[in-house]
């Protein structure tokens, strides 16, 4: 599905006529999280922390690219308009959006721990204790 913007948009549409629901999400989620860390490891060249699983959700090794203070001081953030899958995924939104007039308001981004969590691993949680903002 997600070979391109096209076949990704066809598929959602198929699936979401099918299930006859009130959205048009995409099938594949956008949730960003295997999608962002995926983004993460290769705007940063780390393309061997990413895990591709047959038939379960691919991931990123929490804690590998963020594992000291260099590495958090070095960190690319992923240009999301030229780093896959991002491209594929708004196309395919925008496509979805021009043929059926839905699917543009089903976007949610994943939340700014999710992403810091994959970066940083549990190490993240013994940071956030450590600074105690509460």
């Amino acid at each position: 599905m997600m070979a391109s913007p096209e076949v990704l948009a066809e598929k959602t549409i198929l699936v979401n006529d099918f299930l006859g629901g009130d959205g048009m999400p995409l099938v594949a989620n956008p949730y960003c999280g295997p999608f962002e860390g995926l983004a993460y490891a290769k705007a940063n060249g780390r393309n061997d922390v990413f895990v591709w699983k047959d038939y379960t959700t691919p991931f990123i090794r929490e804690g590998f690219i963020c594992q000291t203070e260099e590495d958090i001081e070095k960190l690319k953030i992923p240009d999301h308009y030229s780093v896959e899958p991002w491209p594929t995924l708004f196309k395919a939104i925008a496509i979805v959006q021009e043929r059926t007039g839905m699917g543009g308001d089903q976007f949610s981004p994943s939340l700014t721990w999710s992403s810091v969590q994959m970066l940083r691993g549990s190490q993240a949680y013994l940071d956030v204790k450590k600074i105690r903002i509460f």
